[in-house]
């Protein structure tokens, strides 16, 4: 099971902003695949935007460098 969630980034959206950040610059991914187990779907679409608005924020970031 600790392998199962040794990626799981869960959080505040600065929280969550910071896991991110942290993952690409590790593993130099080019592509984020992101999941939810959360029922009610209306929380999902939430928490799916909140990380698109972190995504952006991090893109926003890196062009500013």
């Amino acid at each position: 099971m600790d392998r199962a969630f040794s990626e799981a980034i869960v959080g505040t959206p600065e929280t969550v902003k910071k896991g991110i950040a942290d993952f690409l610059q590790r593993t130099a991914v080019d592509e984020l695949i992101v999941t939810a187990m959360i029922h009610d779907h209306q929380a999902r679409v939430r928490s799916f935007e909140l990380v698109a608005e972190v995504r952006a924020r991090l893109e926003s970031e890196e062009r500013d460098l």
